[in-house]
């Protein structure tokens, strides 16, 4: 092949100069970083959602076990300036006293067993209540004292945010407000045993 032949089927032939493929491959950097930021900032939202959604769904099954322990209770008392409630209850014919607190933001639980106090129990977290201080809206346990309730119901309120260093994150309220059935008529909180 002769010079002049090879230069006409070179003209004949030309591709893609490097100012072309760098325009192009900037073009698709600008995309892929954006799709990617995208999918970074759909992931972080959906495992703060989960987190959220596992906390909340703590507290309300714990929410749902004091009901049914202060249902089945004769006696109910509230201690810990709002923070702890304690329940005499019975299930299948055995009464025991029970205790639930809020620490550390954490919903913790114990019961008297043979003669001592069982270690506390986390059965839920996230919980952030203030910490009442002459206050006693938001607390998480209260005994309604009202003639009408005869101080046997308790108003349970749990403030929930699974991440309270995420400005993004909600706070959840569960409350429930709980009436003991067969309250004892005794004073009977003194009998509560100390530990």
């Amino acid at each position: 092949m002769s010079p002049r032949a090879m230069a006409r089927r070179l003209a004949r032939e030309s591709g893609q100069t490097i100012v072309e493929l760098s325009v192009a491959m900037l073009i698709f950097g600008i995309i892929m970083a954006a799709f990617l930021g995208i999918m970074v900032w759909v992931q972080t939202a959906l495992v703060r959602e989960t987190t959220r959604s596992t906390s909340v769904d703590q507290v309300r099954l714990a929410t749902e076990a004091i009901d049914r322990e202060v249902r089945s209770g004769n006696i109910l008392c509230e201690v810990s300036g709002y923070y702890g409630l304690s329940v005499y209850t019975q299930s299948n014919g055995t009464t025991r006293w029970v205790q639930y607190r809020v620490s550390s933001q954490n919903l913790q639980r114990r019961e008297y067993s043979a003669g001592a106090w069982t270690s506390w129990r986390t059965i839920a977290s996230g919980i952030v209540n203030p910490t009442p201080v002459g206050m006693t809206t938001d607390v998480p346990f209260k005994l309604d004292t009202s003639t009408a309730a005869g101080g046997r119901v308790v108003d349970v309120v749990f403030l929930v945010d699974s991440d309270t260093t995420d400005s993004a994150s909600n706070t959840v309220r569960v409350e429930s407000s709980i009436a003991i059935r067969n309250q004892s008529t005794v004073t009977p909180c003194s009998a509560l045993p100390s530990g």
